[in-house]
Order: structure tokens, then C-alpha cells, then sequence
């Protein structure tokens, strides 16, 4: 299967949009698109007839929690100010960010509590 891969080169350097590789599978130009969900989830919605299956991980080492990845942002060491204003904003606005992630078609995760 590998020889016949077909890779997309869609990162920030690229300037070329996920959307490619939807419009590949569309056009019959590759038979399975395997990809990073939260990469395409907001342009899935423009392709309501493919069928998506979530693949878990199961080869990899450690629990496929690992391949979740929580977003954040940094400050400058010591901008205590800055940091509490971010803070600050995402706890006020949290349910209108998660409301956009999930328009988005970002599939949030909740880490299990040890």
C-alpha cells in the first residue's frame, strides 16, 4: 500500500489548504483519505456523503490519549500581566470557544481524571 501512497503537502510552508485532499477523494484521484481530524473537520461539512471513521491508534506506544493534544498559548517569562489577561478572556469566553470548535467540527477531548 505504501509505494502507491499519495502525499499531500498542506503545511504552513505550503500555503496549500486541507481542502485538497477532500477534493482528491472527491474526484476519485485516491480511494482513503488518512489525515489529523482536526485538519479538515471545519471542511467536512462540504462533504456530507463521505463516510468518516474515527482510527484509533492502537499501534503506537502508550494509550491513544497521547495523541490528544490540548491547545495553549505561551507569554514571555516574567509578563504576568499578559498571562492573567489570557486567562482571564478564556475563562470568560470558554463556552463560546468551545461552541466554535465544535461548529468547526473539532472533536474536543476531556482527559480522564487519575
Amino acid at each position: 500500500m505504501i509505494p502507491r501512497a499519495v502525499a499531500f503537502d498542506v503545511g504552513s510552508e505550503s500555503g496549500e489548504s486541507p481542502d485538497v485532499m477532500l477534493r482528491a477523494l472527491r474526484n476519485g484521484q485516491i480511494d482513503v483519505l488518512i489525515t489529523w481530524q482536526p485538519a479538515i473537520g471545519a471542511l467536512l461539512r462540504r462533504y456530507r456523503n463521505f463516510e468518516v471513521v474515527a482510527v484509533p491508534n492502537e499501534r503506537a506506544l502508550g494509550p491513544p490519549e497521547q495523541y490528544a493534544f490540548p491547545m495553549s498559548m505561551g507569554v514571555r517569562e516574567g509578563d504576568t500581566s499578559l498571562k492573567k489577561r489570557l486567562d482571564d478572556a478564556i475563562e470568560k469566553y470558554q463556552a463560546q470557544l468551545t461552541s466554535i470548535l465544535t461548529e468547526n467540527g473539532v472533536k474536543l477531548y476531556t482527559p480522564r481524571q487519575p
